[in-house]
């Protein structure tokens, strides 16, 4: 789990929590519905609403479930599926936020690489 604050307030929490039959769990359409790979993304910033509807482009696909969703100036992005698909869409996503909302060139930054 782990939470977000902006300001000293908090602006968004989660937590995944998965004991038992986690195979079972996972397999549900309800929850992961098979996926073997899941991956959040946040941006804060003042501009994260402005950056919704390129982020809800980067995160469409029709190999994994992916979207994006503004919730107290922090723009979430979730993607659920396959691991080498899931893998993908975080690095264009990722890549792709940073052009628009930093106007660096679209690859991932240097520190991922280390």
């Amino acid at each position: 789990s782990w939470r977000v604050r902006r300001g000293g307030q908090l602006a968004w929490a989660d937590a995944t929590r998965l004991d038992g039959d986690v195979g079972a769990a996972l397999g549900r359409p309800a929850g992961f519905g098979g996926a073997d790979a899941f991956a959040t993304v946040l941006y804060v910033g003042e501009d994260a609403a402005s950056l919704l509807g390129t982020a809800r482009d980067l995160a469409a696909s029709n190999t994994f479930r992916g979207g994006a969703t503004v919730v107290n100036g922090v723009l979430l992005a979730r993607f659920l599926g396959g691991a080498v698909s899931v893998r993908a869409a975080v690095v264009r996503y990722v890549a792709g936020l940073r052009e628009k909302a930093a106007r660096l060139p679209p690859r991932l930054p240097r520190l991922w690489h280390s």
